[in-house]
């Protein structure tokens, strides 16, 4: 599908975003944003940022970081550098991330339900550049639909899908990581909305090459069989 297209389609969307604002989601995603080790000093791409719901968020933690914020939409970067202009640690560009360069290497790459509206066909370019823009120690975090659940939209009620909505399943993820020398460190479905898990939140990093393996001395070993048979013990009671 052509990128103007797409583009369109989310100029059009913002009306829906800031009807909704900031929900439940935007505060599960923050909460294991933080878990996965952000910094309140760390320098992050937000790649997805619509009208700047999230980044508000991630801004008002990020007190002595700072933050690119990227869209598809040339409107909803309009919105969200106007909703955000009296920050001043935030800058941000309409880019579909393709071609994107920057001469930073990012400690956090944030995707807030991102993914699953690029075009599978190419998301192996989109980690090639995304691998561009990390050091050893970087992390992508990844959050997206369950997609079970957008199989269940797709089939019960498509027109609650955007213009493009797949599912994106651990092979096909893990696959194209793979491909650019990353590895899948976390992999959690959760649930928001529904009984079901309707949601999954993953963390990639840099695939580490070993080199040398430490194993851990005798009495770390027996430490740790101690605490999981007393836990273990706990359990049966």
């Amino acid at each position: 599908m052509e990128n103007n297209k797409i583009a369109k389609y989310y100029d059009e969307y913002t009306e829906k975003q800031m009807h909704t604002n900031v929900n439940i989601r935007h505060y599960f995603l923050m909460n294991n944003i933080i878990k996965a080790g952000l910094k309140k000093t760390d320098n992050v791409l937000e790649i997805g940022c619509g009208v700047g719901t999230l980044t508000g968020l991630l801004l008002t933690y990020l007190k002595r970081g700072k933050l690119l914020a990227t869209d598809i939409s040339g409107k909803s970067i309009e919105i969200a550098r106007e909703r955000l202009k009296s920050k001043k640690n935030v800058d941000f560009q309409v880019t579909d991330m393709m071609n994107f360069s920057n001469s930073d290497k990012f400690d956090f790459i944030i995707l807030p339900d991102v993914l699953e509206h690029i075009p599978i066909e190419n998301h192996d370019r989109f980690f090639s550049v995304l691998t561009k823009h990390m050091h050893k120690s970087s992390q992508i975090l990844i959050n997206i639909p369950h997609p079970r659940y957008i199989d269940y939209l797709q089939k019960y009620s498509p027109d609650a899908l955007q213009i493009v909505n797949q599912s994106v399943w651990e092979d096909i993820l893990v696959n194209n990581i793979r491909k650019n020398e990353l590895a899948l460190k976390h992999y959690t479905s959760y649930s928001i909305y529904h009984n079901e898990h309707d949601y999954v939140f993953i963390v990639v990093e840099k695939e580490n090459k070993l080199n040398k393996v430490n194993k851990l001395n005798t009495l770390n070993i027996i430490r740790r069989k101690l605490i999981y048979r007393l836990i273990y013990y706990w359990k049966t009671l």
